[in-house]
């Protein structure tokens, strides 16, 4: 990765891409809370501040700045969920409208349950999905088939691709009209174990069926 000052770091197209997609009509702001040259010094918190930074280039409805929130706590008393919530130095706020999310810096990272230590960094995922959830409307639905063990590793993947994203159990649950994929992610056991027989009308086969039948889409 190139942290020099003049290459210190280059979106993702396909990020861009994807909020773009999103027509965006409501602005949303990314406030950092500490000072530039203190999220500069970092090389974490650089990372997320100079991302930011190149999407409000890019994009003409995201808007960054910084609040130093020791010098100005008060700045911040609105994006508190409770009294006694806290918001640090460490914490980037993305807001839209009245809505907004708070997350720590560490969120935009990977961290070794094992060491507590960084081992990766998904800031543009993260980022991605929170402006996404503010701003979005009527996003395309992506249904994930739950109770045959199925993995969930693809759900952030679909989420940050634009989807709203539900798990469905199609032992009890029908596909719902509006869902426009319908993803079964690494079943362990088959549909029917037993408990519904294949040709039933409401067993899950003759559900992905009908969803078939209906030009639905399906990611197995």
């Amino acid at each position: 990765l190139d942290t020099t000052t003049e290459g210190r770091y280059t979106l993702r197209a396909r990020m861009v891409e994807i909020l773009r997609a999103a027509d965006m009509q409501d602005n949303v702001d990314i406030i950092f809370c500490t000072d530039p040259d203190i999220l500069l010094g970092s090389t974490e918190s650089s990372l997320v501040y100079i991302m930011a930074l190149e999407l409000e280039k890019q994009l003409p409805n995201i808007h960054v700045s910084t609040v130093n929130v020791e010098r100005e706590p008060e700045a911040v008393e609105k994006y508190k969920r409770t009294s006694a919530s806290e918001i640090t130095a460490s914490h980037v706020i993305v807001t839209s409208g009245t809505e907004f999310r708070t997350f720590q810096m560490q969120s935009f990272f990977t961290v070794s349950s094992d060491s507590g230590e960084i081992v990766g960094y998904n800031g543009e995922q993260r980022m991605c999905e929170a402006i996404l959830s503010l701003t979005a409307r009527d996003l395309p639905l992506a249904c994930f088939t739950i109770g045959n063990g199925e993995t969930g590793y693809l759900y952030d993947l679909i989420r940050v691709s634009g989807f709203e994203v539900v798990g469905i159990d199609l032992e009890t649950e029908d596909i719902p009209e509006e869902c426009a994929l319908l993803i079964i992610n690494g079943p362990t056991s088959d549909f029917s174990s037993g408990r519904l027989s294949d040709v039933d009308y409401n067993s899950p086969l003759t559900k992905i069926d009908r969803f078939l039948d209906g030009y639905g889409t399906v990611f197995y």
